[in-house]
C-alpha cells in the first residue's frame, strides 16, 4: 500500500495447517528469523530487503463459513471481501473495518478498527504458535487493547469466530457507507499509506491533532511527505525510500515531544 521494500531470501506460502506447523519448526530449528505478513498494509520494509522468511498465509486460509449470526473467517481474508460478504447477508458489526486494507488475521492481532474494534464481536481464534502448535482459544483468553493484543509477536492467528447482529441488508450497506464516506473526507484514501503512523495516546487528544499543532503537516523527507489531508498519515508522493520515511517518523516524534512533552508510539510495524 506504500510502495516501499525491498526482496524477501525466502517468501513462502503454505497449503495446509499441517505445512504451516512444520514450515515454523524447520525454521526455528534452523536459527532463521520468520517474518508474518498479512496484507502488509501496515509493515513499513528496509530498502534492501528482508533476511530471513517471509510467510504469507495465503489462499489455504482465505476461506468464511457463515451459520446464523456466527461467521468463521480465515487469517487471509481481506476485510472488504469479508466485510460486502457479511453486508449481503445483513450481519452487523464489521463496518468498522471499512476502508482498511488488511487481513481478519492481522486485524484481530492488532485489534483494528473504527469507532469499534474488531475484538467486540470477537468469539474465538484458532492461532498457532512459535514451536508449531495449534490450539482454540476463546476471546476472554486473549489481552487486547488499543491497536495491540498479547497475540502480538507470540502467535499467528489462522481464523477467527464472530458473533455479528441481525439486521436488514440496507441498514448494513448504509453504515458501510457511512464509514467510508467519513474516511473519504478525512483521510488520504488514494495516496499510497501505510493507515495512521501513529497511536493516539492517551488523554483524548488525536495523534493527528498534536502533529498538525506542532507545525509538521505537510512536511517531507525526500518523497515522504506528512499528509496535508491527515497529519497521522504519511503519503508516499513516488519514489519514497523506507529511509525518507523512517526519518519524517522521527522529525514527527521530536516535534510532537519538544511542543508537548508527549512520546508518540508507532502503530505501524517497522520490519528491520
Amino acid at each position: 500500500t506504500i510502495g516501499i521494500g525491498g526482496a524477501a531470501s525466502v517468501f513462502y506460502v503454505p497449503s495446509s495447517a499441517d505445512e504451516l506447523a512444520e514450515l515454523i519448526k524447520y525454521v526455528s530449528g534452523a536459527g532463521e528469523k520468520l517474518y508474518i505478513l498479512g496484507a502488509g498494509s501496515n509493515v513499513l520494509l528496509p530498502d534492501e530487503g528482508i533476511k530471513g522468511v517471509v510467510l504469507s498465509l495465503g489462499g489455504a486460509f482465505r476461506r468464511w463459513v457463515f451459520d446464523s449470526d456466527m461467521v468463521t473467517a480465515g487469517a487471509s481474508v481481506f476485510l472488504q471481501e469479508f466485510i460486502g460478504e457479511c453486508s449481503r447477508k445483513g450481519l452487523s458489526g464489521m463496518e468498522g473495518l471499512a476502508g482498511i486494507p488488511g487481513t481478519i488475521g492481522g486485524a484481530v492481532a492488532m485489534n483494528a478498527g473504527y469507532r469499534s474494534v474488531i475484538s467486540d464481536h470477537l468469539e474465538e481464534i484458532l492461532l498457532i504458535d512459535v514451536s508449531g502448535k495449534l490450539r482454540r482459544v476463546g476471546k476472554e483468553e486473549i489481552e487486547f487493547g488499543y491497536r495491540t493484543s498479547s497475540i502480538l509477536g507470540n502467535e499467528i492467528v489462522l481464523e477467527a469466530s464472530f458473533c455479528l447482529e441481525r439486521k436488514t441488508v440496507r441498514e448494513v450497506g448504509e453504515l458501510v457507507k457511512k464509514n467510508l464516506a467519513e474516511k473519504a473526507a478525512r483521510q488520504p484514501l488514494g495516496s499510497k499509506t501505510l493507515g495512521c503512523v501513529f497511536k493516539n495516546p492517551e488523554g483524548g487528544v488525536s495523534a493527528g491533532k498534536l502533529i498538525e499543532d506542532a507545525g509538521m503537516k505537510g512536511k517531507r523527507s525526500g518523497e515522504a511527505v506528512v499528509s496535508p489531508v491527515h497529519a497521522n498519515f504519511i503519503e508516499n508522493r513516488g519514489g519514497a525510500s523506507s529511509s525518507d520515511f523512517r526519518r519524517l517518523i522521527e522529525a514527527v516524534k521530536r516535534a510532537v515531544r519538544n511542543r508537548f512533552g508527549i512520546d508518540l508510539e508507532e502503530e505501524i510495524e517497522i520490519w528491520e
